[in-house]
């Protein structure tokens, strides 16, 4: 989930500066952010239903086949609502490498249609650091999933992260200018394909995540029970 090569976060629509616009696909900048990699908000639609996309960004095991520059991602341990995640990013032979392990909370919302990912860096004895690698700190990340009335699913994806060191300025250019833009691509073609499912290791969610999209009655502390 907190897909790295990539985004404190700004919920005021003004601190946000627009980048580039890609048809229907937005990416803006954090204004007067002073880290190597500025936080990144990226803002589209995606052609499938809540419960699919939610899928997605779930199952670890996949994560490869849509997220470019990514060579691990996996799931260290699930806590409810909540799991921690491994992430190293795919990087140039002459970077030093990094790796990320974060937190990451779900909640839900029936009345907005919404489900929220929030994640943070964490440490955890399960996942020492390994060695002659660094591990960045992801300050935030969030995506925010809407379902749409036309069965279509609204993404907002925003990260900030240190990298904990200098990074070459290419890496640093690809970050501001190609990462979103890459991301929501391979999310959209992830969704068009026919066999992917919710993957079984969260696959008590798809049902909470499908009475969200249809606005179920019930309050967001209640789904998934």
């Amino acid at each position: 989930m907190a897909h790295l090569l990539f985004f404190v976060l700004a919920t005021d629509p003004t601190q946000w500066e627009l980048l580039q616009r890609h048809d229907d696909f937005s990416v803006y900048s954090q204004k007067a952010a002073t880290s190597p990699l500025p936080p990144l908000r990226g803002e589209g639609d995606v052609d499938a239903p809540l419960e699919k996309v939610l899928g997605i960004l779930l199952d670890q095991p996949r994560a490869r086949e849509w997220l470019d520059g990514l060579e691990e991602e996996r799931l260290v341990r699930r806590e409810g609502h909540a799991y921690l995640e491994y992430n190293k990013p795919l990087l140039p032979f002459f970077v030093q490498q990094r790796e990320f392990l974060s937190r990451v909370e779900l909640s839900f919302n029936a009345d907005s249609k919404t489900i929220i990912l929030n994640s943070t860096s964490v440490e955890d004895a399960a996942e020492p650091v390994k060695p002659g690698v660094i591990r960045g700190r992801i300050i935030a990340s969030r995506y925010e999933l809407t379902a749409n009335d036309n069965g279509t699913t609204h993404v907002v994806f925003e990260m900030a992260v240190d990298p904990l060191g200098e990074l070459p300025p290419f890496l640093v250019r690809f970050f501001q200018r190609q990462a979103p833009w890459k991301t929501m691509q391979g999310l959209r073609r992830q969704a068009a394909r026919s066999d992917v499912g919710f993957p079984v290791a969260f696959a008590d969610l798809e049902a909470t995540a499908r009475r969200v999209r249809e606005g179920s009655a019930q309050s967001a502390a209640r789904l998934g029970n």
